[in-house]
């Protein structure tokens, strides 16, 4: 597995890619009820790792990069509106032009899950996922060389892609912990319920496998799970809300 820097640059980057995809033009991009949250923890295989923290507005403020051996700060992002609308992301009280136009970029993404029926409260804490998400069923949208099915039994849906075959760079990305940039993805399977992503597993041309799961509490994101085939490489990602 990566080292705990990389995964920092994942995260971080992720974060940055993610915190304005609640607000455009005013009005939320997912059409889900919220409920407010003062902050929330995300942790890795039970250690803590980031901290959001949200105004009144339910809009995330702060970002808190936490050492996962030591518990201790390491570093802040701070995330600045002009009139209810994201502005810019500020590291060090300094703006970034680079990570605040990623984050401006991310909104198209946010609004292409949208329009396939996708709707995560909260979607800041899960960038990395939805990042992936939307990648790959714009791949879905955009070839035609494979095979492609769904399967619809009441409010859950299965997208299945059958010989896909694609190298797909997931960036940043979770992902990259357990499937290699150059490898092929030769099936992709997606099950959708009530408007949210339940499990994804990605089947390899090397015969090994990435199993995604996602698990709610009323419909708010509580835990997300990596398994691979390779038993020795897994992940589990907590979301503890502080109201």
């Amino acid at each position: 597995m990566e080292s705990n820097e990389m995964r920092i640059v994942i995260i971080l980057t992720a974060i940055l890619l993610t915190n304005c995809s609640k607000k455009n033009d005013g009005k939320p991009i997912e059409d889900v009820k919220v409920q407010k949250n003062n902050s929330i923890d995300i942790l890795e295989d039970g250690k803590r790792f980031f901290t959001y923290v949200y105004n009144e507005q339910n809009l995330p403020t702060e970002s808190i990069l936490y050492n996962t051996q030591t518990n201790n700060l390491e570093s802040k992002s701070k995330f600045n509106y002009q009139n209810g609308k994201f502005s810019y992301v500020s590291v060090n009280n300094l703006k970034d032009d680079d990570y605040t136009q990623s984050v401006l970029n991310y909104l198209y993404q946010a609004k292409y899950l949208s329009s396939k029926g996708i709707k995560i409260e909260h979607p800041e804490i899960v960038g990395s996922e939805i990042g992936d998400l939307s990648n790959l069923l714009s791949i879905g949208d955009g070839y035609k060389d494979f095979k492609k099915d769904s399967i619809v039994n009441g409010n859950e849906k299965t997208i299945i892609y059958k010989s896909f075959n694609k190298k797909i760079r997931f960036y940043p990305s979770y992902i990259t912990l357990f499937i290699p940039e150059d490898e092929i993805i030769k099936e992709y399977n997606l099950v959708i319920k009530d408007s949210l992503p339940i499990k994804e597993t990605f089947l390899l041309e090397n015969n090994q496998s990435l199993k995604r799961k996602y698990f709610y509490e009323n419909k708010r994101i509580k835990k997300i799970t990596y398994i691979s085939s390779d038993p020795t490489n897994k992940l589990r990602k907590e979301f503890i809300y502080k109201n």
